[in-house]
């Protein structure tokens, strides 16, 4: 593991919610419209910190089990021009996804909606959905930092103004109902 890092990938808080308790082990990322149109989805490193966002969540996006989450997770929003780093992520694997119908071999290992998942392979569906399998780790404290106007936007990938120390990590919760 990286002793500083200045990646962070932006997602939905709820998921971000999801990994650090362990009701969610997989990511299934195609981008965001602020990026490359030409492009599709990378990885751009193995190593990120996770960076929720509060934009774009819906009840109806997240399986029925879940959607109580959702409200937990926005009374967490930090106060405006506030940036919350909860926990890092290490890619073990990822897979690109061809077909909607492979998506559902990951059902059990997050918490969107099938709905919301068909959504997202329609939009542009000649671009493949990426499975990333992570490791999580969360921060005993999470690390507070202004969030700048370079920041914004419907984008995956931002670069901190400054690289973030990972020391005082420890592996996220295990798998819970």
């Amino acid at each position: 593991m990286k002793s500083r890092n200045d990646l962070a990938l932006k997602e939905w808080a709820v998921v971000v919610e999801a990994l650090l308790a362990g009701r969610q082990t997989v990511l299934l990322r195609k981008g965001g419209v602020a990026e490359d149109p030409k492009g599709p989805f990378a990885v751009e490193d193995k190593e990120f910190w996770l960076y929720p966002t509060f934009t774009h969540q819906a009840e109806d996006s997240i399986i029925p089990s879940r959607r109580g989450d959702l409200r937990v997770a926005l009374s967490r929003k930090p106060a405006a021009g506030t940036l919350v780093l909860p926990g890092y992520a290490e890619v073990v694997e990822a897979v690109p996804l061809t077909s909607p119908d492979e998506m559902a071999r990951f059902d059990a290992r997050h918490i969107w909606s099938p709905d919301y998942l068909r959504k997202r392979w329609d939009w542009n569906p000649r671009q493949p959905i990426w499975a990333l399998t992570l490791k999580v780790s969360r921060l005993a404290e999470p690390v507070t930092l202004p969030e700048r106007p370079e920041y914004g936007g419907c984008k995956s990938w931002v670069r901190l103004a400054e690289a973030v120390p990972t020391a005082g990590l420890r592996p996220a919760a295990e798998p819970s109902p």
